[in-house]
């Protein structure tokens, strides 16, 4: 997860990523943690889907059973943004 982070952001594309932990525990107990990321458009992200840290944390999601018990993808289109 560490090295995803930090080579997201160093994405071009990337405009936020961003690794929360929850204060409370899911159902069975385990600590629960948020990807929050937010690229500048689909092309950003489907560059960052094919580079080594994003491959690598794909990778390990998939062999893991423990610590990635689940994972759920809410995808969002921004509705309001504040200018700069």
């Amino acid at each position: 997860m560490e090295a995803d982070k930090v080579g997201s952001r160093a994405e071009e594309g990337c405009l936020r990523f961003d690794v929360m932990k929850s204060d409370e525990q899911n159902v069975d107990g385990v600590t629960m943690f948020h990807l929050y990321e937010m690229y500048a458009d689909d092309a950003a992200m489907g560059v960052h889907k094919t580079l080594p840290h994003y491959l690598a944390w794909a990778e390990f999601k998939k062999d893991a059973r423990e610590p990635v018990a689940s994972q759920a993808v809410v995808k969002m289109k921004t509705a309001y943004a504040e200018s700069k």
